[in-house]
């Protein structure tokens, strides 16, 4: 049987400086190397219920929208427009028109990711729509939760999982429904 107890601590040892606590810097570099490099359970697939419907999460600085494309499958991108940076979607959560739209300089975006519009470009010399796609993050569906994975190498994501979805199949977890959402 398991207990969780409270280790015995060897002579001298101390808590960590206050600035690991407190310093941006170092809070920085724990989200690069835990939270950006793991999956993370962003929602639930009946969020995504139509074509254009998304919810945004934010992970650390990372602004993530996460969106049901034209095939209704899920797929997150950041959620920066590449031309100026500014943020896309604004609203917690809602529905697209089949396209996602900078407010800034209107460059328009594809539910897929595809810079499909970006006004006065055409006279860049050498610019081409197809070099500027919105940053893709990766998602994975596990019995109707959505992860998503901030890496730009990320674990597979059955590797992830390991033994849970045997450990968690007599749970039901696919039949569960989002009643609230709390932050």
């Amino acid at each position: 049987m398991y207990v969780n107890t409270r280790p015995e601590m060897p002579e001298g040892v101390k808590t960590l400086p206050a600035r690991y606590y407190t310093d941006p810097a170092h809070f920085q570099l724990e989200m690069e190397r835990i939270h950006f490099d793991m999956w993370l359970c962003a929602g639930r697939t009946e969020q995504l219920s139509a074509p254009g419907r998304y919810f945004l999460r934010k992970v650390g600085n990372a602004s993530i929208v996460v969106l049901a494309g034209e095939d209704g499958r899920p797929s997150a991108f950041h959620n920066v427009c590449r031309h100026r940076g500014t943020r896309l979607c604004n609203a917690d959560e809602g529905q697209l028109p089949g396209r996602i739209q900078c407010p800034y300089h209107a460059w328009t975006y594809g539910l897929d990711g595809r810079l499909l519009s970006a006004p006065h470009m055409e006279k860049v010399a050498g610019f081409a729509e197809g070099d500027y796609p919105l940053q893709p993050v990766a998602t994975a569906i596990w019995d109707g939760h959505v992860f998503i994975n901030l890496s730009d190498r990320p674990r597979p994501f059955s590797e992830h999982l390991a033994s849970l979805p045997a450990k968690f199949e007599p749970w039901g977890m696919a039949d569960l429904r989002l009643v609230e959402r709390r932050v």
